[in-house]
């Protein structure tokens, strides 16, 4: 009986010491950039990123702020991909995720969405709002758009990577890339030793996308390995990319190739739908859709 008291006392204390770290990293930064207003992104994930700073260059144009933006350092080059901002500050993994356990878990402080001692802050974090948990009929986007960035525009900026001139029907074969693994999606990966048979008879070249060179790579398959930003660039090579869902799709949705993408029942759909970016021509279904096959070669070209 004791212990458990103990442990409870030194659990609560973790989590106070946690939150007001946060707190305080929060103020210096802000104390250290006064004339800016702090655009803090949430997470750690490629598509955290994307959807946190969507919407950036375009409130930044309209309220004439000068922006500072506060991201994982895990993120570094993700974020010299995208404008929107006049100072960069990146904090530990570590520091963003207490700092998404003290707005979110514990506190869910409104402190973010007005002046906080002098300073204007902004915080990307869409589970913060009411809209994530009372309903799924939108998408985080929009959540964002009406809830963070206060605007009224559907221009989403997209990374600032060149594309590959033309796309991949100027080239005497078809071709589709692969990609099944993620950190935010597990399913059983046999589905796509099926759909590679199929695209296979449809005359395709499959290309599996690898990290590097002792990465999995699909049985029948091609081995492409490439880091997130190459594959930026080649992606309109591809007449479809079939993947799960995961950020890196958020990151190449400006592409002009069509989507396949499998999702698991807690993927939230429609919130992460990648229908929600501009002009993306995509089919998404879950994974385990009696009728997945069927589906896809109704949307697919042969």
């Amino acid at each position: 009986m004791k212990s458990n008291i103990l442990n409870n006392i030194i659990n609560r204390y973790r989590k106070l010491n946690r939150c007001l770290r946060s707190r305080n990293l929060v103020k210096r930064i802000a104390k250290k950039n006064s004339d800016y207003t702090i655009a803090i992104m949430y997470g750690t994930g490629i598509g955290d990123l994307c959807l946190s700073i969507a919407y950036l260059q375009e409130f930044k144009a309209h309220y004439q702020r000068k922006i500072c933006l506060v991201a994982s350092s895990t993120l570094k080059e993700l974020v010299f991909c995208y404008g929107g901002y006049d100072k960069l500050v990146f904090i530990s993994k570590q520091q963003t995720n207490d700092m998404i356990f003290m707005l979110l878990k514990h506190f869910r402080w409104r402190w973010f969405e007005r002046k906080f001692n002098n300073y204007e802050i902004i915080y990307t974090n869409p589970w913060y709002y009411q809209e994530m948990s009372s309903s799924q009929n939108c998408f985080v986007l929009d959540i964002l758009k009406k809830n963070v960035y206060r605007i009224d525009s559907d221009i989403c900026q997209i990374p600032r990577i060149p594309l590959s001139e033309g796309d991949c029907k100027t080239e005497n074969y078809k071709k589709i890339l692969i990609n099944g693994f993620s950190n935010s999606t597990v399913i059983d990966i046999q589905i796509f030793d099926k759909l590679i048979l199929y695209f296979k008879k449809l005359g395709y070249v499959v290309y599996s996308n690898c990290i590097n060179e002792s990465s999995f790579c699909f049985n029948n398959t091609e081995r492409l390995v490439s880091d997130i930003f190459n594959l930026y660039s080649i992606a309109n090579k591809f007449d479809y990319i079939l993947s799960v869902r995961s950020g890196i799709i958020d990151f190449l949705a400006s592409a002009k190739t069509k989507f396949i993408l499998l999702y698991e029942h807690n993927n939230y759909l429609p919130l992460y739908s990648i229908k929600q970016w501009p002009n993306v021509d995509a089919i998404e279904l879950y994974y385990d859709d009696e009728n997945l096959m069927l589906k896809i070669s109704e949307y697919v070209e042969e």
